[in-house]
């Protein structure tokens, strides 16, 4: 083997690792889903319109929220990320650098306790772009919730849109 053949190997090699899914995301499914049981009324819209379909313009001034309710009735920390995605819904390969200029995660610190309520339960509420994650790329994401304290597995995934104009 020459010199340029082992070169191409191990950046085909190097790209083959690099590009792939990291291993706290082999169950990832990248579709709205909610992986845990205590997870519930999951909700996805522009900040205001609470039936609006999750899309926003790049740059603009409209934010999208998150809210969900866990009904473990004791508060727990929840980290997100953004995934970038092509057209078929698949991870696009972008690094997170070239599409949000922020942390690549964040927790999720907005939430409440139920009152009056049979049963207790914890609400969250996330609202985004912020001032710790921004996006500069148009494009088809994935928003993934995990559970902080375990996050080799993911809690919750929906999709959402940034156009420009």
């Amino acid at each position: 083997m020459n010199k340029l053949t082992l070169h191409l190997r191990a950046a085909a090699l190097f790209l083959l690792l690099g590009a792939g899914l990291t291993a706290q995301d082999e169950g990832l499914k990248f579709y709205d889903n909610t992986y845990v049981d205590n997870i519930k009324t999951v909700r996805l819209h522009i900040e205001g319109f609470p039936h609006s379909y999750p899309l926003i313009e790049l740059n603009g001034n409209a934010r999208l929220r998150l809210s969900f309710d866990d009904l473990s009735d004791e508060v727990r920390r929840y980290s997100y990320r953004f995934i970038h995605c092509d057209r078929d819904w698949q991870e696009s390969g972008l690094s997170p650098l070239e599409f949000n200029s922020g942390y690549s995660v964040d927790y999720l610190e907005d939430y409440d306790f139920s009152l009056r309520t049979l049963k207790e339960f914890v609400h969250y509420d996330l609202t985004f772009p912020n001032r710790n994650m921004k996006l500069e790329a148009s494009g088809n994401y994935l928003l993934v919730v995990y559970d902080a304290e375990d996050e080799e597995f993911p809690v919750i995934t929906r999709r959402f849109m940034v156009q420009e104009t």
